[in-house]
């Protein structure tokens, strides 16, 4: 972390929530801090969503701090202070990841608003 961005390795943990595993073939979430955008997310390649589990989904975001700051200065250097004073985060994922079974597809949303500790 820094003053302009933060990158985080991390494992999304996905929920498939069905009797029978599922292809997970993309996903496209959005990034937000204060309903700022400051990431978008993407993967597009075929994994496992295993039957009645959670699996994890390796990813890397970089998140550009600067947007947050762009338009308020003074809160930026508040909020960058309260960031690394408490090491966590909260973001809101937003978007869709693509699912389903050999050439059948279907979009399922994704509304989630998680503390990033680091």
């Amino acid at each position: 972390m820094n003053k302009d961005k933060v990158d985080i390795t991390a494992d999304m943990i996905f929920n498939n929530p069905n009797a029978f595993a599922l292809d997970l073939a993309k996903a496209n979430i959005v990034a937000s801090i204060d309903s700022v955008e400051v990431s978008t997310i993407t993967q597009e390649y075929d994994a496992i969503m295993p039957a009645n589990e959670d699996f994890p989904m390796p990813v890397r975001i970089t998140m550009d701090l600067k947007k947050l700051y762009q338009q308020d200065g003074l809160m930026a250097i508040s909020k960058g202070l309260k960031i690394m004073s408490q090491r966590r985060l909260d973001v809101h994922f937003k978007g869709s990841i693509k699912v389903g079974k050999g050439g059948v597809k279907v979009s399922a949303p994704i509304n989630k608003v998680e503390t990033v500790k680091f």
